[in-house]
């Protein structure tokens, strides 16, 4: 998660003026850092599940990640909406 953290940190700072490498190196860079945690983290779940709820386990881990992007993507738009110039 630190990986992820120094990531979203560097794109605090990007603008419209920003090099296109920029920005590519900090998606892979988060990207990266995704990867690091989310493979884990989902073994963390599964692992603690009886082997009969496995199923129901990781359609619950792929729902929960999917209902956590939704504001996540409402949030980006309404910034980008309000802050980009026209």
């Amino acid at each position: 998660m630190a990986i992820v953290t120094a990531g979203l940190s560097v794109n605090i700072f990007l603008s419209s003026d920003t090099p296109l490498i920029i920005i590519v190196g900090t998606l892979v860079w988060l990207g990266f850092g995704y990867t690091l945690f989310s493979s884990p983290n989902t073994n963390a779940i599964i692992s603690c599940v009886e082997k009969q709820y496995l199923g129901i386990a990781s359609g619950m881990v792929v729902t929960i990640r999917s209902i956590r992007q939704v504001p996540s993507m409402a949030i980006a738009a309404l910034y980008s909406q309000y802050t980009l110039e026209p």
